[in-house]
């Protein structure tokens, strides 16, 4: 959970006002167990929990700062002041909040893509998974030797 919160919070720390930090830490955090529950209902094995900590509360965090951007904080950390500035709970008009759902589906697009690649030269090489037996075995037992 604190992670979660902490990777939610991330990207926006200089322009989110504290009692805001807390408030986005938070349903960082209901993310996170909300998305390991879809990736397992979905059967998307994800030891790690990558996906959810990284990808889905890393999108939160970005969409949290088109909600929450402190006009004031934003002038004070890059010298900028404007109405496209302002997160929507604070007078902004939904261009930043746009602006940062563009930014969410930008990246979710090339990491889909570049990942796709990588995953697919993998496979042709086949390299992506071990063999069954190796698999049924342990991975511990037949690459270390022993159970942890």
């Amino acid at each position: 959970g604190l992670l979660a919160g902490l990777v939610s919070i991330t990207g926006g720390c200089s322009v989110i006002d504290p009692w805001a930090a807390i408030i986005i830490g938070g349903v960082g955090t209901v993310i996170f167990n909300y998305g390991c529950i879809l990736l397992e209902k979905l059967q998307i094995d994800d030891p790690l929990l990558a996906a959810p900590m990284h990808g889905f509360c890393g999108a939160w965090g970005i969409f949290a700062i088109g909600l929450f951007c402190n006009p004031r904080l934003l002038l004070e950390s890059y010298g900028r002041d404007n109405k496209e500035s302002k997160g929507a709970f604070f007078g902004g008009d939904g261009k930043l909040l746009g602006a940062q759902l563009l930014g969410i589906v930008t990246i979710a697009a090339w990491s889909t893509v570049l990942l796709a690649g990588v995953f697919y030269a993998l496979h042709a090489a086949k390299m992506l998974r071990v063999d069954p037996e190796v698999e049924l075995a342990g991975l511990d037992i037949s690459k270390h030797g022993g159970v942890a």
